[in-house]
């Protein structure tokens, strides 16, 4: 029988020689995340607005008669005359003036390029102060947003007025939407939003300088005799292109609206 001692030492040695080889065993390094996959998105670009393509002269399209509209106003969207509008709706009353709105035309039309959209930014009732205007509280409105318009003071009709009270007696005067003018002056200086006029100068909120328009109220006054002129222009026929800030021509598109 071999001494006890004796077998102690040899294990012992054998456990330490094997703790010695494992603390000098290379320790793995833990493996790498595996990187999450870039998922590419397609780069977002503003859709384009619908266009129409050019047609034959004399092409008949169909058309119904908006609110207030004339065969005059119309042959004159369409490039056309009366008679020739006549000619194709020969049901048409000989006394006929302004159409009532829906009535289903036949029109004789002749392409014009540099033809506008087709898409209505804005129905004629927001255009004009109407029904829509009459329960908007302009005070209310205009000091609930953060912007400068609700400190800004105008000289108007031989006395110092509000903003607000600005905004209201051109609307009325010019049987303009208030909420038009109000989206135009945020449009061109931020007037509800920034405590500053943003891309404007002071005196020319609505970004047309010229010194007889200078102040609020004049800057207002402009704005509406602008949008009078396009409404009544293109309701009666008068209207035929527009030349916007870049020079460019426009004409509109035939089936636009006034507003």
């Amino acid at each position: 029988m071999k001494p006890l001692g004796r077998d102690i030492m040899a294990g012992a040695i054998l456990l330490a020689l094997a703790l010695w080889i494992a603390a000098c065993a290379p320790v793995p390094w833990p493996e790498a995340p595996t990187p999450a996959a870039t998922v590419l998105l397609p780069e977002s670009s503003p859709s384009a607005l619908p266009a129409r393509s050019p047609f034959p002269p004399g092409t008949l399209l169909e058309y119904r008669a908006q609110s207030g509209d004339t065969l005059e106003a119309i042959a004159s969207h369409f490039n056309t005359t009366v008679q020739e509008i006549r000619a194709a709706n020969p049901d048409l009353p000989a006394a006929v003036t302004t159409l009532p709105a829906g009535y289903p035309l036949q029109v004789p039309a002749y392409y014009l390029p540099l033809r506008g959209t087709p898409f209505k930014i804005l129905p004629d009732s927001e255009a004009v102060y109407g029904p829509t205007a009459v329960d908007l509280d302009l005070e209310t409105e205009i000091r609930s947003r953060p912007g400068f318009l609700s400190e800004t003071e105008s000289f108007a009709y031989r006395k110092q007025r509000k903003a607000w009270e600005a905004v209201e007696v051109v609307a009325l005067n010019y049987s303009v939407n208030p909420r038009l003018l109000l989206a135009l002056l945020e449009h061109q200086s931020r007037a509800l939003s920034a405590p500053e006029p943003q891309g404007a100068e002071p005196g020319y909120l609505m970004g047309y300088k010229d010194p007889r328009y200078r102040g609020l109220f004049w800057q207002l006054v402009w704005a509406a005799e602008r949008i009078n002129d396009g409404y009544y222009g293109w309701r009666t026929g008068e209207l035929r292109d527009l030349e916007l800030a870049d020079g460019l021509i426009v004409r509109p598109d035939s089936w636009q609206n006034a507003g």
